[in-house]
């Protein structure tokens, strides 16, 4: 109901498979995608960071 709610305002919903929403993974994946649309890379030499904000 509030996809299609939303759907008739222009409003884009994505929803992941449930498998895919047991984890961070598809959190991660969305920052990702912004960040990748958005041109912002990281260096090569960045270091892992567990506790980032994202």
């Amino acid at each position: 109901m509030m996809i299609q709610k939303l759907g008739r305002q222009g409003i884009r919903v994505t929803v992941p498979p449930l498998n895919a929403c047991t984890d961070n993974a598809a959190m991660i994946a969305e920052v990702a995608r912004r960040k990748f649309k958005e041109g912002d890379f990281a260096s090569f030499d960045v270091d892992a960071d567990p506790n980032m904000t994202l």
